[in-house]
């Protein structure tokens, strides 16, 4: 089929693909291959013309996901690229297993800069840099380029790794006792596609570090369309690539794609970095990721335990993707209580809304006087706290109070407003909320109440009533628990229970 598009011809085809090891091979059957050039790519000869070869990642398009498109290039350009002294040609290129590259790292440094190019998974190529000196970055590690690749074979065993077009032009091109890499590399012009002159190649088992993974994920990431769960007909998931291949052989019951994979089976969890190299951890029940870096915390059998993106569990590399201050506090109002002749009152230093208007600073609201209330607390077991005004959406401003009868009743703060809506009187309404307690501690840090009944112990608001005999401090995201049975367990800020074996 042909396409004219700007004064240009295009050539595009349905592909045929074959997949071996999870490699892409394309065999050229379109014309002649005639030379290699750093910038332009792959330029053939069909009947008496001369064209670019490109192929594309379309993962739109019905079958494999490839688009191939051969782009005229006119007599007078094709003369100027053939002047090109970094051309390589088809006699030059030697027979190669590029199933070799997966344990070969190659290493240069340049300008007092170390680099390292290699496979960094089943779909990607990566270059690497490292600072001598850690000032010279803003983390230890940075991703220079990487491209997700396919092979083509130009024929008599002559066959090369291409980027798709969808990125910038890199090749790995084997020639006799070299292997030609051509990335962008990091230097005036990064546009330009330059040769990577390694020093030395190391081969051995290449082991990715936190440092590579982070960097990886901070210019690659999972949130784009390259990766996608499919779901298969017996309703599991895996994971499938842009060019529909699964990236893993394993199929579970769901998968959440984050820094880290996260697949779920019956009950268990199977954990994945990057480059899809699951991590060697047995009954894994539970998993929250950290939301300013790069870690989580797991529980591993019986155990929490704190890890990496790489899975490390002892030395683990802490770095911070966004600033560790509060994203929220521009939305957080300062409230403040007050009592005078035994009447309490609310007020704000800021204008807000509360009870059904906005409230200019220091205007006070008197609430009710009818409960039987001694003294009134917050989270912060004082008088004043910071709440999400109402333009940050919180309706549950939770209160605890220490009644005239020496129990503790937890109320809405807006329950506690004088209100004329009967719609928002019903939705604050006293139901629900813990009252008669033994005792009652503010986790400011967490937004939960502690509290105690018949000398059983709970989290409200993620307990509605005490249910444990023990019930610890949470260790960031999970708090150990033990129930009146004995059986022990952990808790999670989302309620979530996760018994011990």
């Amino acid at each position: 089929m042909n396409i004219k598009y700007s004064g240009k011809t295009f050539f595009v085809f349905v592909l045929l693909v074959q997949f071996c090891f999870g490699q892409k091979v394309f065999k050229l059957t379109e014309g002649k291959a005639v030379f290699i050039n750093p910038n332009l790519g792959v330029v053939i000869q069909k009947e008496d013309k001369y064209y670019s070869y490109k192929i594309y990642i379309d993962s739109d398009k019905k079958g494999t996901g490839f688009r191939k498109e051969l782009d005229e290039v006119s007599f007078l350009k094709f003369s100027e690229l053939l002047k090109n002294p970094n051309n390589i040609f088809p006699n030059q290129i030697v027979n190669y297993d590029f199933k070799d590259l997966k344990n070969k790292k190659f290493l240069l440094e340049k300008g007092g800069i170390n680099y390292e190019f290699f496979q960094f998974n089943n779909e990607y190529f990566a270059l690497f840099c490292k600072a001598r000196k850690f000032e010279y970055t803003a983390y230890p590690v940075g991703l220079n380029t990487c491209f997700t690749y396919y092979i083509l074979d130009l024929g008599n065993n002559q066959k090369i790794t291409c980027s798709f077009s969808n990125f910038e032009n890199s090749f790995l091109i084997p020639i006799k006792n070299k292997m030609m890499i051509w990335v962008p590399f990091l230097d005036k012009d990064y546009s330009e596609v330059k040769s990577f002159d390694y020093q030395k190649i190391i081969t051995e088992e290449i082991k990715v570090n936190a440092w590579q993974l982070y960097a990886f994920y901070d210019k690659v990431g999972f949130d784009s369309e390259f990766y996608k769960i499919d779901t298969l007909k017996n309703k599991k998931v895996r994971i499938i690539n842009s060019l529909k291949q699964p990236v893993f052989k394993k199929e579970y019951d769901s998968i959440k794609i984050n820094r880290f994979i996260v697949c779920y089976k019956k009950g268990f969890i199977d954990l994945y970095n990057p480059t899809f190299k699951k991590f060697d951890f047995e009954n894994v029940k539970a998993i929250i990721e950290h939301r300013y870096n790069y870690t989580a915390q797991i529980i591993k059998g019986n155990e929490l335990r704190t890890i990496d993106i790489s899975g490390n569990q002892d030395e683990i590399a802490h770095y911070s993707f966004v600033c560790q201050d509060n994203l929220e506090s521009d939305w957080l109002t300062n409230i403040f209580l007050t009592k005078e002749n035994d009447r309490f009152y609310v007020y704000s230093d800021e204008n807000t809304i509360m009870a059904e208007q906005y409230v200019d600073p220091n205007q006070k609201i008197a609430l009710k006087d009818d409960l039987g209330i001694q003294a009134i607390y917050f989270h912060s077991n004082s008088n004043n706290d910071k709440f999400k005004s109402a333009r940050g959406g919180q309706n549950d401003f939770y209160v605890y109070c220490k009644m005239k009868s020496g129990k503790y009743n937890i109320y809405n703060l807006n329950f506690l407003l004088p209100l004329k809506n009967s719609e928002n009187l019903a939705y604050y309404n006293v139901r629900n909320l813990p009252v008669d307690l033994e005792s009652v501690e503010g986790i400011n840090y967490k937004g939960l109440f502690k509290i105690k009944k018949n000398s059983l112990v709970g989290y409200f608001p993620i307990n509605k009533e005490p249910k444990y005999k023990i019930l610890e401090d949470f260790q960031e995201n999970f708090a150990r628990f033990e129930f009146p049975n004995g059986q022990k367990g952990w808790l999670d800020l989302n309620g979530n229970e996760y018994l011990d074996n």
